[in-house]
């Protein structure tokens, strides 16, 4: 997204919504994100080029789970 980061966007979100689940989405690898500053433990991760069946699969294994905050 041009002019902010997504570890600003993950931020934001979370200050005012620290319950909400959140998936990241990327060409980058997961490690790239780590770098950048997001902890593995804190999101789930899909790479992209992701198929749909395998976009709702984790969508859904994402709203399945109980939060841990």
């Amino acid at each position: 997204m041009p002019k902010i980061d997504v570890k600003s966007i993950y931020e934001e979100i979370r200050k005012f919504r620290p319950d909400m689940k959140v998936l990241f989405m990327s060409g980058y690898t997961k490690d790239i994100l780590v770098e950048k500053g997001i902890l593995e433990d804190e999101f789930s991760y899909i790479n992209k080029p992701v198929n749909s069946l395998e976009l709702l699969k984790l969508v859904r294994d994402i709203l399945d789970q109980d939060q841990l905050s």
